[in-house]
């Protein structure tokens, strides 16, 4: 193997360790997140509670299946999606599968255009949000019902923004990258000019 296949290897190789660093670091905090009940019959304190064995196995798939958020981001969309309304609709109390959802959303704004973002934004949203508020355990104005139409508001958002960062980064690089090519032709041709002034 030359060293440049060993470059790009390597190069392939990095964003997928990220990736599963990623998703490792997701599925840490949802599970954390799923022993937690921010709210008990009696008191507004935190209760412990133990999660169902259906909601770890939608954590695990919706965790595993962001190792391949940047090869596949609209499929890892749509598999953490259905992860997460597959929760609202049967976790009972509902476990935060839903982050899943947020990342592969911020994954597919950021590497596709503003329209796109926009529609599958809001489908997102909509699926999401719709299916926790008509055919979740809670009242459809429940926090945790708002909190999905936010976060994933919020995924969509900083993909864009990070999507037209890029892209305004990478104009400016090809502006100065333009400017310094003009100068250096103009260079060449006032010397060409010289040396046909000289002779």
């Amino acid at each position: 193997m030359s060293t440049l296949q060993r470059a790009k290897c390597q190069a392939k190789a990095h964003p997928l360790a990220m990736d599963a660093a990623l998703a490792a670091a997701v599925l840490v905090c949802m599970v954390a997140g799923s022993f937690v009940e921010p709210r008990h019959r009696d008191s507004v304190s935190w209760a412990l509670r133990t999660p169902d064995p259906l909601s770890l196995v939608l954590m695990a798939l919706g965790a595993a299946a962001l190792v391949f958020r940047r090869r596949a981001p609209m499929t890892v969309l749509a598999l953490t999606g259905a992860v997460s309304v597959i929760e609202s609709v049967t976790g009972d109390p509902r476990a935060p599968v839903a982050m899943s959802a947020v990342i592969a959303l911020y994954t597919v704004a950021s590497t596709t255009d503003r329209p796109t973002t926009w529609r599958v934004g809001l489908l997102t949203m909509t699926v999401l949000t719709g299916s926790a508020m008509a055919a979740g355990s809670l009242p459809w104005y429940a926090q945790e019902n708002l909190a999905i139409f936010a976060w994933t508001g919020i995924g969509a958002t900083a993909g864009d923004a990070v999507r037209s960062r890029r892209a305004f980064v990478q104009a400016i690089r090809e502006r100065a990258e333009r400017a310094e090519r003009t100068r250096e032709e103009e260079a060449r041709r006032r010397v060409a000019e010289e040396r046909l002034r000289i002779a």
